[in-house]
């Protein structure tokens, strides 16, 4: 009986450990972005270092980078949503929970400044939603936020 259910218990703790990876995994278009940025800003930034943050459990389909150099973070998340009309309304209702200040839209569907040195920008490219947020005490700041900014969309086209 013992046996039983010790079997019984691994059975169900490899099923549930199944369960989480599969609902953790990226789509192949998630992950055929996510190497196309990943090359993208090896080309662009050859001296920067990157780093792969997991998502929180259960999130779906998003990928989180982080590149560093120096004293400079840039951290690009992009989330694919099941269709236009839900990546609309998320970015909608992100934008209305922290008052972000909306911009005329240069590389998304729709764009909006987050944080008192307009240190983040977020936008919508179709069913894509993308943050590309930076943190660095430099002059070129704006600049590195823009050029990652558009390696991210280029990524998701």
């Amino acid at each position: 009986m013992k046996r039983y259910l010790v079997g019984l218990l691994l059975l169900l703790l490899l099923l549930t450990s199944a369960l989480i990876v599969i609902a953790q995994r990226k789509s192949g278009e998630l992950a055929d972005i996510e190497d196309k940025l990943i090359r993208s800003v090896d080309e662009d930034f050859p001296t920067w270092s990157r780093q792969e943050i997991s998502p929180i459990q259960g999130s779906g389909d998003v990928i989180i980078n982080q590149w560093t150099h120096d004293r400079k973070v840039i951290r690009i998340t992009i989330i694919r949503y099941a269709s236009v009309e839900q990546s609309h309304e998320r970015i909608q209702e992100f934008a209305n929970d922290m008052k972000a200040k909306r911009k005329v839209a240069e590389e998304g569907d729709e764009e909006y400044f987050l944080g008192s040195g307009n240190n983040s920008v977020f936008l919508r490219k179709g069913i894509f939603v993308v943050d590309v947020e930076i943190t660095a005490e430099a002059n070129d700041e704006k600049e590195l936020l823009k050029r990652f900014t558009r390696l991210a969309v280029r990524a998701v086209k």
